[in-house]
């Protein structure tokens, strides 16, 4: 938390969007389908599911966020993760979930550019 209580911390921003993160993983690679324009609706309508969680997991922390803020926190970094593999010779399809030590260059930024976006956008919740 900020010394004067306006923002949260950083942490509770990285929680919300590794939570985030894992929920829109764990729909992302439960329901690919073979073709690309059924991965790319799965991976968005995930996107969107996973804004919620950011929204929640940073209310539950005393704070809130507007959905908007989750959203373009969450597709920023599914955009800069995809740009960062997309450059990296050997990656055949970004959006198929992977485990390998290749996409971890690619979550790291990913990930502090969405905390980074909730933390900014983050306000007291009112009443709280």
């Amino acid at each position: 938390m900020s010394s004067d209580g306006s923002r949260p911390s950083f942490g509770l921003a990285l929680a919300s969007v590794l939570l985030a993160g894992g929920l829109s993983l764990a729909l992302s690679s439960a329901v690919v389908g073979p073709e690309a324009e059924s991965r790319t609706l799965w991976h968005l309508l995930a996107g969107l599911a996973a804004a919620f969680v950011v929204k929640l997991v940073v209310r539950l922390g005393g704070y809130q966020v507007p959905y908007v803020t989750a959203l373009v926190a969450v597709l920023a970094g599914d955009v800069t993760a995809i740009a960062l593999l997309k450059g990296i010779p050997g990656v055949i399809d970004p959006l198929l979930p992977s485990t390998s030590a290749v996409n971890a260059l690619a979550v790291l930024p990913s990930l502090v550019l969405s905390s980074l976006i909730v933390w900014l956008g983050a306000s007291p919740r009112a009443g709280a």
